[in-house]
């Protein structure tokens, strides 16, 4: 069972959050950053371009340590976790996430962000046994959700271009944006401040062809027909990079509960962080009740 047992004794630990790594087999080596004491699984899962280290305000908030045994790992292709595959797909990174949830010891609360909502709705899809709950923030359900974007217009015309920002030493300016927008959206605490530094390093090392992942995602929407696990969409009115206009007439599937956040833009997890976190909160205590 991935664990931080000895809390901020633990070898490596910052803050509190451990830093461990679990072998996906025929995959690679995930990083995993732990934290909490709590005995319910919450597992935390990133997008694009991002790494684990984006959930730190989360990582760290003594309500949810007390409560949750937080799990974040790094997606292959993103942070410290090493692919030794030979191609970089899709389903290795749904594996990553499976291999995580197995060793949680008890059906998990997920919650993923953009890319990482579509990894998480895939694997409570294939192994509904391993979750409880699953939030999906901002979902990038389908590769025609970011079309109209400024994003999606440049992923359809400039990929080659794209995939030099996101490789050495070009990803060092995209870890660097990465940072400040999660510092200015989540309103950085100095705990928060100290991981700038880590957080630029650790979205440098994204491989470019997770670009390639983005551009060629499988259409989700099939998958909301027929859940099998509770689930949970929140989308931000405000957001530039998909069209909520779809997301919002979702609502009537059955197993489906979508949220419109006011004000929220893309990034739900670091401008909504307390909303999250209240939420997250109240869907343990309905378990327990």
């Amino acid at each position: 069972m991935l664990t931080a047992a000895g809390g901020d004794d633990y070898a490596g630990c910052v803050d509190g959050v451990a830093s461990v790594f679990e072998e996906i087999p025929g995959a690679g080596r995930a990083r995993v950053l732990v934290a909490g004491q709590g005995r319910e699984p919450l597992l935390l899962v990133h997008g694009w371009p991002a790494c684990a280290r984006v959930f730190w305000p989360l990582l760290t908030a003594p309500p949810l340590r007390a409560r949750f045994r937080m799990l974040a790992p790094d997606l292959f292709g993103f942070g410290r976790s090493k692919l030794r595959a030979p191609r970089l797909t899709f389903a290795h990174e749904v594996q990553a996430v499976l291999a995580i949830a197995r060793q949680a010891g008890a059906p998990c609360l997920a919650v993923g962000t953009s890319f990482g909502a579509r990894v998480v709705l895939q694997a409570a899809t294939e192994a509904p046994a391993l979750f409880r709950r699953v939030v999906l923030l901002a979902p990038y359900l389908h590769r025609g959700l970011i079309g109209r974007s400024v994003e999606g217009r440049l992923l359809a015309r400039f990929p080659r271009q794209l995939r030099a920002l996101h490789r050495p030493p070009l990803s060092l300016a995209t870890g660097v944006w990465a940072a400040v927008a999660s510092l200015i959206a989540g309103g950085a605490s100095a705990a928060w401040a100290r991981q700038a530094i880590p957080l630029i390093a650790d979205v440098a090392r994204m491989r470019a062809d997770t670009v390639d992942l983005v551009d060629s995602l499988p259409d989700g929407r099939p998958l909301l027909g027929d859940l099998r696990v509770p689930v949970e969409l929140w989308y931000g009115d405000r957001d530039r990079l998909l069209d909520t206009r779809e997301l919002s007439g979702l609502a009537p599937l059955r197993g489906l509960t979508v949220v419109r956040v006011d004000g929220g833009g893309h990034a739900l997890h670091d401008s909504h962080a307390p909303e999250l976190a209240a939420a997250l909160l109240a869907t343990a205590v309905e378990a327990r009740a």
